[in-house]
C-alpha cells in the first residue's frame, strides 16, 4: 500500500509540475483547450443549417440564409504555407481573410509570423494577428510584447486576445478569476489605445460562457465550436454586447497550399469593413 500510495503521489507531483512549466514557459504551444469535435448533423433552424458535405468543406453549412465569408488562422504549426495556392482555392468557398499568430506571453514570437503576415497581405488577403494569454505573466508586459511585433495597419483586421486554457493540463482558470478578468482588461486597454480598434477575443464556446461572459461589454468574440450548430450570439445584430463576430467551426479544414489541417472560420460580416 505504501509503495502504491508513494507512486501515486509521485505521478501527481509530475502531473503538476508538467502543467508548471507549461503555464510558465513562453514556448508556442498554447494549447487549444475544445473539446472534442462533435460531428453530429444538429438543427438550427433559425439559420437552415446543413451539414458539410466533406471534410474540408468551407461552409459550415452552407448558411443558405446568411451571407458571409470564410477564413483561415495559421502559426508555425501550417509551416510553408504557398499563398497563391490558398488564394486559388476555391472549393466550397473563397478565403478571404487570415488571422495569424504573433506573440505568447511575454517573450514568444511565432517564427512564421512575419513572414507570412508579409505575404498573405501581399496577396491581398484582410491579415491580422492574435496574441495567446498566458495567465501566469503581467498582461501589460504580455500587451508590450505583442505591439513591439505587431505593426497593423488601417486595413488590417482589428487585434485578437486568444484566451483559453495555457495547456493540455492545466486548469481552465490558472487565478482568482478576477484577477483574470482584470488582466485580460488591462491588456484590451493597452493594445486599442495603440492601435484604435477594438479588440477581438478569441475562446471557446464553453470558456466563454463559464467565466467571460458579461465582462467585456465593448468587444466581441471570436468562438471555436466545432459542431453544425454555430454559437447563439453569431447572428444578433451590431447593437447587442458580447455578440460572435466570427465562428471556428472546425480546426481539421483542409486548404490547398497548406500542409495539414487548418482551422477554418466563418463571418456573417463584411470584414473589408473592419
Amino acid at each position: 500500500m505504501i509503495k502504491y500510495t508513494s507512486l501515486l503521489t509521485i505521478c501527481c507531483l509530475l502531473a503538476l509540475s508538467s502543467c508548471k512549466n507549461q503555464a510558465e514557459t513562453d514556448d508556442g504551444t498554447g494549447f487549444a483547450g475544445m473539446s472534442a469535435e462533435d460531428n453530429n448533423a444538429a438543427t438550427f433552424n433559425r439559420m437552415n443549417i446543413h451539414p458539410p458535405t466533406k471534410q474540408n468543406a468551407f461552409a459550415p453549412a452552407p448558411l443558405t440564409d446568411v451571407k458571409g465569408t470564410y477564413g483561415i488562422d495559421v502559426s508555425k504549426y501550417q509551416k510553408t504555407i504557398d499563398w497563391q495556392q490558398v488564394m486559388d482555392d476555391t472549393s466550397e468557398g473563397k478565403i478571404t481573410f487570415v488571422v495569424h499568430k504573433a506573440t505568447e506571453g511575454v517573450t514568444y514570437l511565432d517564427p512564421n509570423f512575419k513572414k507570412n503576415f508579409a505575404d498573405s497581405k501581399r496577396f491581398k488577403l484582410k491579415s491580422g494577428a492574435y496574441h495567446f494569454f498566458k495567465q501566469q505573466r503581467k498582461a501589460a508586459d504580455q500587451a508590450k510584447q505583442f505591439i513591439k511585433n505587431v505593426q497593423l495597419d488601417a486595413n488590417d483586421l482589428p487585434p485578437v486576445l486568444d484566451i483559453e486554457p495555457g495547456c493540455a493540463k492545466c486548469k481552465d482558470v490558472e487565478l482568482p478569476l478576477k484577477t483574470l478578468i482584470k488582466g485580460l482588461q488591462t491588456w484590451i486597454e493597452i493594445v486599442e489605445k495603440q492601435y484604435g480598434k477594438r479588440v477581438i477575443i478569441y475562446t471557446t464556446e464553453r470558456y466563454y460562457s463559464r467565466y467571460l461572459k458579461g465582462n467585456f461589454p465593448n468587444n466581441t468574440f471570436w468562438i471555436a465550436k466545432y459542431n453544425q450548430t454555430p454559437p447563439e450570439t453569431l447572428l444578433l445584430p451590431n447593437t447587442e454586447p458580447e455578440r460572435a463576430t466570427i465562428w471556428q467551426y472546425t480546426h481539421k479544414g483542409k486548404v490547398n497550399g497548406i500542409e495539414g489541417f487548418v482551422d477554418l472560420n466563418f463571418t456573417a460580416e463584411d470584414v473589408s469593413k473592419w
